[in-house]
């Protein structure tokens, strides 16, 4: 039986979903992140996946989002981008008071998320050295080429892209791992994406695996690829995970 919880860690409202026999334990820890304009109640249903097999799930609900909820911004993918931001700077804030609650152990902890949530999983495994496994469905290690993308798909539509907006974002690159697969530091990283993909090019989940499956950092990658689910996770893949991070979280 799991136990769902309703949290606040400063200010960030969160679920916590773990197995009900592990109340006042210490157990492996993953923090999984949803996707844009979704929440994390929407995502229970894969969270429970990872709980039921003997991990504390931490499910926050991102900037602008769920209990944070907030419009999006006029100037193209301003607020998509700010979300991303925020999830990566909170996630040390998320970690510190899960410890000091002692509910977790820093040391054994993975991060996990869909779509938006898998770049900002993917961005979390280039800034923090303490993760210890990362997965990233159906989402991107190539920000900067998808940032990119959203501007080129802007103008095409007419859209103006402010100077000083592209300026705002250069921070991006620094979180992007196939500008610096260095920093996967040969850590467990398995990387889902569908060929069918309209929401996110599987193009670009594809070049990073090209560009950095040779690199030794890079070699506890996992990519896997498929080509009939468009951008939709399913209950084969996410078992997928949940196996990963058995193998690679302990």
């Amino acid at each position: 039986m799991l136990s769902i919880r309703k949290r606040h860690f400063n200010q960030i409202p969160l679920l916590e979903v773990f197995p009900a026999e592990t109340e006042g334990q210490i157990i492996p820890a993953i923090v999984y992140y949803h996707g844009w304009r979704s929440n994390k109640e929407l995502v229970l249903t894969n969270v429970r996946k990872l709980a039921d097999v003997g991990f504390r799930v931490l499910v926050p609900d991102a900037l602008n989002h769920g209990e944070r909820w907030a419009e999006v911004a006029p100037l193209p993918s301003f607020t998509f981008w700010q979300t991303i931001n925020a999830n990566i700077n909170e996630f040390n804030q998320i970690v510190a008071h899960a410890t000091e609650l002692e509910l977790i152990d820093p040391a054994r902890v993975g991060v996990a998320g869909v779509s938006m949530g898998g770049m900002t999983a993917s961005a979390l495994l280039s800034a923090n050295p303490n993760i210890q496994a990362a997965a990233c469905l159906m989402g991107t290690p190539e920000l900067v080429n998808y940032r990119k993308l959203v501007f080129a798909h802007a103008r095409a539509n007419s859209i103006q892209v402010p100077r000083a907006l592209e300026l705002s974002l250069s921070w991006v690159r620094a979180f992007d791992l196939s500008v610096h697969p260095e920093l996967i530091n040969n850590r467990p990283f398995y990387v889902w994406h569908d060929e069918q993909d309209k929401r996110i090019p599987f193009a670009h989940v594809a070049d990073f695996y090209e560009h950095t499956k040779n690199h030794p950092a890079n070699q506890q990658l996992t990519f896997v690829h498929t080509n009939q689910y468009g951008h939709m996770l399913t209950a084969g893949i996410m078992e997928q995970t949940v196996q990963f991070f058995q193998a690679n979280l302990h």
